[in-house]
């Protein structure tokens, strides 16, 4: 469990390993972003357990997670809970046991530069939450490539500023809205253009749509905190 302003950073993702069978790798309650997880891969190294999380962000909790790879575990990769709002950019996230990031009341996790694949289930999983996403990768999973539930108001991009990501080759729908609201998500590749609206379930403004793969998102290597 990391508390206030405390810094958790390794040597790289290809160096610098934690392993942990059993429970949630990293727990993160009430802190800001002055806080830091950086430099390391996190190895679930079985998939099993069911509340067995790569990083859990709770209660109001914001740290700066970049430069991880998340694999093998039981449950979600990243799970966002309760109005937490993490900085998430130069993760990697891959064969998870459930969703590649969870978010869940009022959570507003920043997406970037994120590649999530193999998830056995959603890439990104909102409910009663608002991630924006860019430039990330969401291919691959075995559900949804994002999907969008109650109350939920993530922003995938936009005519001003368009998301960037790919969203592609996912087992269920790229993006499945359960919302009677429309959700934003202009300005991606779809693995294809144009995309085949059997791509999207509910109501889904996909267009402008980019007609080939986006270059390399730029790499955020820390968050400054908010000033004051």
């Amino acid at each position: 469990t990391l508390k206030s302003e405390v810094e958790l950073l390794g040597a790289g993702a290809d160096v610098t390993t934690i392993k942990a069978s059993t429970g949630s790798v990293v727990t993160v309650p009430t802190v800001g972003f002055r806080t830091k997880i950086s430099g390391f891969t996190i190895d679930g190294v079985d998939k099993s357990g069911g509340s067995d999380y790569g990083i859990y962000c709770n209660d109001h909790s914001s740290p700066s997670i970049s430069n991880v790879t998340i694999t093998n575990t039981g449950s979600y990769g990243i799970f966002c809970f309760y109005f937490s709002s993490p900085p998430i950019s130069n993760v990697t996230i891959t064969n998870t046991g459930e969703n590649g990031i969870h978010c869940h009341d009022n959570a507003s996790p920043t997406i970037n530069n994120v590649t999530i694949t193999l998830a056995n289930g959603d890439g990104i999983f909102c409910t009663g939450s608002g991630p924006k996403i860019r430039g990330s990768v969401i291919s691959q999973n075995s559900l949804n490539g994002i999907a969008i539930l109650w109350h939920s108001p993530p922003d995938l991009g936009t005519e001003i500023e368009p998301g960037g990501n790919s969203i592609f080759n996912n087992g269920g729908f790229d993006v499945l809205n359960d919302l009677t609201d429309e959700v934003k998500a202009e300005g991606n590749w779809w693995g294809q253009s144009p995309p085949n609206p059997a791509f999207f379930s509910g109501p889904v403004d996909y267009d402008p749509w980019l007609t080939e793969p986006p270059p390399p998102w730029p790499s955020i290597t820390s968050v400054s905190p908010n000033a004051g």
